[in-house]
C-alpha cells in the first residue's frame, strides 16, 4: 500500500512540475506552437481547463495552474498522512 501511495506522490510531484514549467514557458511564448511547448499544454491541459471555465474573469489572469497546484499539494498531504 505504501507503494502505491508513493508512486501516486511521486507522480503529482512530477505533474507539478510539469505545470510549473508550462507557466515559465507561457510568460515566455504565449502561444504553443513548438513540440516541446506543445508537451507541456497538453499534459496540463486537461486538467486547467474544466477549472479555468469555472472560475470567474480575472482581468486575463490565468490563476488555474495557481488552483491545481493548492489541490495537488493538498492531494498530497492527504496522501501522506496515510503512510504514517
Amino acid at each position: 500500500m505504501n507503494a502505491v501511495i508513493g508512486l501516486l506522490i511521486f507522480l503529482i510531484q512530477v505533474f507539478i512540475v510539469i505545470l510549473f514549467i508550462r507557466v515559465i514557458l507561457s510568460w515566455l511564448r504565449p502561444y504553443p506552437t513548438n513540440s516541446f511547448m506543445r508537451f507541456f499544454w497538453l499534459a496540463t491541459e486537461p486538467v486547467l481547463a474544466p477549472i479555468r471555465r469555472r472560475m470567474p474573469f480575472m482581468g486575463g489572469v490565468d490563476l488555474s495552474p495557481l488552483v491545481v497546484w493548492v489541490a495537488a499539494i493538498i492531494v498530497i498531504a492527504v496522501l501522506r498522512s496515510f503512510t504514517q
